[in-house]
């Protein structure tokens, strides 16, 4: 009877020392899984998402050539546009991006110098210079995850001025200098996103207008292909 008191009582103490051991390590096995499914998930939180094509700030340069209509066109050659634009991406999605602009630009084209016996000669450069703001709208034509070319369309507006460059005979440009108006510039472009993620290039082509002035209306176009970098 002693002898079975006795195996009882070791049995018990076994049992109490055992079972504290058994939950610590239940509960350090729990807080090791705990801890690696912390890690890993700081891990990912960390770890930069790579994108091909960056959106956002972006400041853009173009450069091409400006034609206009008649009568200014009949009096002017066909010249150079360039501009310089800063740009946000303020909607970003695959399918489409919708952008706000500010641009300064500027044409170049030289008079038509001729001769009639009398004093119709048109001499010196006509500008046009403006300071815009528009949007540009673009469209991501295909399926793809990774958008590699947009159509854009953007219109632009704001101030116009022309320095008096040219002779005083020069009709349709004296009334375009006479005094301030305004520049609209709608058009489409096609855009292309280079591999070097935060580059694309593509060109513009517009429809000039200059209103407003008064005295005077004129409308040309240009074809201006364009280098891009969004930061």
């Amino acid at each position: 009877m002693k002898k079975l008191s006795l195996l009882s009582l070791i049995a018990v103490l076994a049992t109490s020392l055992a079972i504290p051991a058994v939950s610590e390590a239940r509960r350090g096995g729990d807080e090791d899984e705990f801890e690696e499914e912390s890690n890993r998930r700081r891990s990912r939180a960390r770890k930069p998402v790579a994108r091909e094509v960056v959106h956002g700030a972006y400041i853009k340069a173009t450069f091409g050539s400006l034609g206009w209509f008649p009568p200014l066109g009949s009096e002017s050659s066909f010249g150079t546009a360039a501009g310089f634009e800063f740009g946000y991406d303020a909607v970003d999605k695959l399918g489409m991006t919708l952008s706000i602009t500010a641009t300064y630009y500027q044409g170049i084209n030289n008079g038509i110098s001729r001769n009639d016996g009398g004093s119709g000669i048109t001499q010196g450069d006509f500008r046009s210079i403006g300071g815009l703001v528009g949007v540009r709208l673009g469209i991501n034509p295909g399926k793809r995850k990774v958008r590699r070319w947009a159509i854009a369309l953007d219109v632009k507006g704001g101030i116009y001025v022309s320095p008096k460059l040219r002779e005083p005979n020069s009709a349709a440009a004296g009334m375009l200098q006479a005094s301030l108006g305004g520049l609209i510039l709608p058009g489409i472009g096609i855009e292309h996103f280079s591999r070097l993620s935060h580059f694309s290039l593509g060109v513009d082509v517009h429809t000039p207008l200059i209103v407003g002035t008064g005295l005077g209306f004129a409308a040309g176009i240009d074809i201006t292909p364009f280098f891009k970098y969004t930061f």
